[in-house]
């Protein structure tokens, strides 16, 4: 029986060391046979991943306020040219040392598109302009000269036609406000007009800066 026994647990110890001894057989066989989780990246992957450098990327458009404001700067020297308009040769070199022949270009196609400006043949015309036009029907009051004398909170006092003054508010000018200030002239269709009591004027259209 003590032979017996004695086998048994050399036998028991045996078996018991041998998972271990396959545990870590199999533990090495792991570490080398199978690749890693995740690999690190190769150079193409890398190539594929990598943010786009900003040289590398087309050159942009002009920004909306670059456009807006050749859009204003335009419309003003169509405003200057009056019914006579502008050609787009005429234009361009005009602005060349501001903004590019490309701003130009789809700045005044802005101005088309939004009924500011009509193409009139070869030329480019503001729509007010056109309107003043004796051909233009039923065209509202009639060409007078004004020169903004006072600017107040809410209103500007006007000289019409080196006449008399009337009062313009907001409300009754339809003009580019850049106008608005002391000194400026210009010419427009308006209609003279009293409200409370006061001389006040109503401004149409701003056909021409003088």
């Amino acid at each position: 029986m003590r032979e017996l026994v004695i086998e048994l647990e050399t036998e028991d110890r045996g078996y018991a060391t041998e998972p271990e001894e396959q545990g870590s057989e199999a533990e090495e066989g792991l570490t080398i046979e199978l690749p890693p989780v995740q690999s690190a990246p190769t150079s193409d992957t890398v190539e594929e991943i990598r943010p786009i450098e900003p040289e590398e990327i087309g050159v942009e458009g002009p920004s909306s306020s670059e456009l807006y404001h050749c859009r204003k700067h335009l419309y003003m020297l169509l405003l200057k040219a009056g019914d006579r308009g502008a050609t787009l040769g005429e234009l361009l070199k005009e602005l060349d040392e501001e903004y590019n022949p490309d701003i130009v270009r789809r700045s005044l196609a802005r101005l088309v598109r939004d009924g500011l400006v009509k193409k009139v043949g070869d030329r480019y015309v503001t729509a007010a302009a056109l309107r003043s036009r004796p051909v233009a029907a039923k065209a509202q009051g009639r060409i007078v000269t004004v020169e903004v004398e006072k600017v107040y909170p809410g209103f500007a006092i006007v000289l019409v036609d080196d006449r008399f003054r009337a009062r313009l508010e907001p409300s009754t000018y339809n003009g580019p406000r850049e106008l608005i200030k002391k000194g400026r002239r210009f010419r427009a269709r308006a209609t003279v007009t009293k409200l409370n009591g006061k001389t006040a004027i109503l401004i149409h259209d701003v056909v021409e800066t003088i």
